[in-house]
């Protein structure tokens, strides 16, 4: 039995997809103990998720495994939540005594968990967003939310800015072309996204807008002329977390690997088309779109027999993400985009 009142600390240190497929937790906390405080803790480059939500009252930034040692101290926690197993966050929090430690049993450092839940998530039958939300049923919390980024006004002046200096038209339907990716998948060529971009431009009342971090960003400039595009179809410079958010918010689709910003356009209700590759491991059952608008998302993978890993050149199916055609891709952009 928990306290009117309880604290609540939730750790997500990984990837930005990862972090965004875990910000409806602290909603379904928050409905079920209107009164708790919940501390969220990220990776610093992360932290720009988390800023504005409604339901999270501190957010810490993990630079090291040791620097959580000083925020475990600075509250007295009543429940630890575990989203992503680490030896020195469960270690740390056993030795801070935190009364309920709940987290996946899925590493031998499970033992320091006060409640490990058996989840096989690397069975890929749930969404990482529904897989998180399973973690609170040990504490009796049974919710259905979905992640949700929020934005406040000063983001709307830089979209708005952004926008103007750039010329894209309010009147335009923005379409965010990110070929990049954290490299966790295997992923559709970087040209195919060039030559679907062409594609895409020649569609009455379309902007396009490739986007990726500085070095993606310095491969595709390179590219731009051989796909008769300009370089201002091409963001000319990679933007921060937050301002970057900002300008997706702005966007009519987001066409991308699997990857964090599809994760990120989702939870700010944009529509997505994304390309998944056949590892099992990287299902879009688990990885895909996580949202109640399902309709306005499209996800395309090749057609070829699930594999456990990539064997490449070996694989009889070798490049497989290579069979996705530029037309099959645009043929599902055109139609959600004209929903």
């Amino acid at each position: 039995m928990l306290p009117s009142h309880p604290s609540f600390i939730i750790f997500r240190t990984d990837r930005m997809g990862d972090v965004v497929l875990s910000l409806h937790v602290p909603t379904a906390i928050k409905q079920a103990y209107p009164d708790a405080h919940i501390t969220f803790v990220v990776q610093p480059y992360t932290r720009a998720l988390l800023e504005h939500h409604p339901h999270i009252d501190e957010i810490v930034t993990l630079e090291h495994p040791s620097s959580i040692k000083p925020s475990l101290k600075a509250r007295r926690y009543d429940v630890a939540l575990v989203l992503f197993s680490t030896l020195p966050i469960a270690w740390n929090i056993f030795r801070a005594r935190i009364p309920v430690r709940i987290g996946p049993l899925s590493k031998w450092w499970a033992v320091f968990f006060t409640v490990p839940v058996v989840q096989k998530r690397s069975q890929c039958v749930s969404s990482e967003g529904a897989y998180n939300l399973e973690l609170l049923s040990a504490l009796g919390i049974h919710a259905q939310t979905f992640p949700q980024l929020y934005r406040d006004k000063h983001d709307s002046i830089f979209r708005d800015t952004y926008f103007s200096q750039h010329n894209i038209p309010h009147t335009a339907k923005l379409v965010i072309i990110h070929p990049g990716s954290g490299n966790s998948a295997k992923n559709w060529p970087t040209e195919k996204f060039l030559s679907l971009a062409r594609m895409m431009k020649d569609m009455p009342h379309v902007k396009i807008l490739i986007t990726g971090n500085a070095a993606e960003l310095k491969e595709h400039t390179l590219l731009l002329a051989k796909h008769h595009l300009e370089p201002t179809d091409c963001m000319q410079e990679a933007l921060p977390l937050s301002s970057f958010l900002s300008v997706i918010s702005g966007a009519a689709m987001l066409i991308t690997n699997s990857t964090g910003p599809l994760h990120c356009a989702v939870a700010l209700g944009i529509k997505t088309v994304s390309m998944f590759c056949p590892i099992h491991v990287c299902s879009p059952t688990r990885w895909g779109p996580y949202t109640r608008e399902m309709s306005n998302h499209g996800v395309i993978i090749p057609d070829v027999p699930t594999c456990k890993k990539c064997t490449g050149k070996h694989c009889a199916y070798f490049n497989c993400m290579d069979r996705i055609t530029v037309e099959e891709v645009y043929t599902k952009a055109r139609v959600l985009l004209e929903r």
